[in-house]
């Protein structure tokens, strides 16, 4: 791709790996573009409903991610109270609910860039949340096997019956 074109004509030899990392840098090593793309990611949310709770881990994961890397740049603060409460918007009622009374508790400092504060609020419903997910998920693989036992036991007492049925027929 675009990284092995810009590298290709670096011959191996003394300082080959030193000149490979520098013009990396120079050409990766954007800060400004990477906030832009942490940005781009929360502002592509789409909102959740209450009960699917896969989508909820699904979001919390882009917010971790978002979070880990604005953190790594040292650029949390590009995120202001807006871009939070576009977020929380497109979080279930309940899970809102949560932020809100987080947020509440906070000074007024702390409410102008609040999003190290909305992932610590997250992050806390994130293992409450996996645990329903996964709930869920093994109910549903539950009734699912029980359905298909079911409707397996009836079709075996289905065809007994016809058979039973064939014997009995004159003709």
């Amino acid at each position: 791709g675009r990284a092995r074109d810009r590298l290709k004509n670096i011959t191996s030899g003394i300082g080959a790996y030193s000149r490979l990392w520098d013009r990396l840098l120079d050409e990766y090593d954007d800060p400004g573009l990477s906030c832009q793309e942490a940005l781009s990611r929360l502002h592509s949310l789409k909102p959740v409903a209450e009960s699917d709770y896969k989508g909820i881990l699904k979001l919390i994961d882009v917010v971790e991610g978002t979070y880990n890397q604005l953190d790594e740049l040292g650029q949390l603060q590009a995120v202001h109270a807006i871009d939070v409460d576009r977020v929380a918007n497109l979080l279930p009622p309940s899970t809102k609910m949560v932020w809100l009374r987080t947020y509440q508790d906070l000074s007024r400092r702390e409410r102008v860039a609040p999003f190290k504060y909305f992932w610590g609020s997250l992050s806390k419903e994130r293992g409450a949340v996996a645990r329903l997910a996964e709930s869920i998920g093994t109910s549903t693989r539950r009734s699912e096997r029980v359905e298909t036992h079911f409707t397996e036991s009836k079709n075996k007492e289905e065809g007994k019956l016809k058979d039973k049925n064939k014997r009995y027929t004159v003709g």
